[in-house]
């Protein structure tokens, strides 16, 4: 298994840098015009249009980047653009801010593009893979399974884990390619959990799993998803 167990810190700590950006700009206006927050209309007259665009940015990069949707990281990209042209807008014509201020702001934008482009941060927003966060609690389960593949090879072997959403098989030497999909007869001691199932993962030994397959469940009869969803945590308790 790769990718995060659980959604990375900095995730959270770039959307709340996105989210101060969207707050600065009211906070500028509010000190130098005086106007109390309530009075937003006033507040967002005095926002100059190239201000306004780099707040709907940042809070559109905000909400993306949280989430880890690949449309956020276009959208972190496009706040860093639109932020650098507003900069040099501001660099062309008198404003209150000090020039340096100005400039330095701009090497910081110029750092976070770059860091937005490293690879591993282009495959963390590009692959829903990756955000194993995601992914429904796996319970262990002791319960024998049966797999049938679309070329009609047989095998059994035993359940290691079990979630709302798939299943990891114990199944040694069993050559399925991953995509494909088989039927999984599932025995537990109290029903019967036959299905369809997608192979998303082969897997050799670890020290943490066994020989097998990662199964993501395609199609499920109405009583055993209901089950899967308010059943399962009690049952694989028990």
């Amino acid at each position: 298994m790769t990718g995060h167990t659980r959604k990375p810190v900095w995730l959270q700590v770039l959307g709340w840098f996105f989210w101060l950006h969207v707050l600065g700009m009211p906070v500028q206006a509010m000190l130098v015009f005086g106007h109390p927050p309530w009075e937003w209309t006033a507040l967002w007259a005095k926002i100059a249009p190239q201000n306004q665009l780099v707040m709907v940015c940042s809070a559109t990069a905000a909400l993306g980047v949280q989430r880890v949707s690949r449309w956020g990281w276009y959208a972190a990209l496009g706040f860093v653009g639109v932020a650098l042209w507003n900069n040099w807008v501001l660099l062309h014509y008198p404003t209150p801010m000090p020039r340096w201020t100005v400039g330095a702001a701009n090497g910081g934008l110029v750092l976070l593009g770059a860091w937005l482009l490293r690879p591993p941060v282009v495959r963390l927003f590009h692959a829903r893979s990756l955000h194993w966060w995601r992914a429904a609690p796996r319970y262990p389960v002791c319960a024998r399974v049966e797999l049938v593949t679309q070329a009609g090879v047989r095998a059994e072997g035993s359940v290691f884990n079990l979630s709302r959403t798939g299943l990891f098989a114990e199944v040694p030497g069993l050559g399925v390619p991953q995509g494909e999909v088989v039927q999984v007869r599932v025995h537990l001691e109290d029903r019967l959990l036959s299905c369809r199932a997608r192979v998303v993962r082969c897997a050799p030994a670890s020290a943490t799993y066994p020989e097998g397959l990662g199964l993501r469940f395609v199609s499920v009869p109405l009583p055993d998803r209901v089950w899967l969803w308010l059943g399962l945590p009690a049952g694989a308790e028990a």
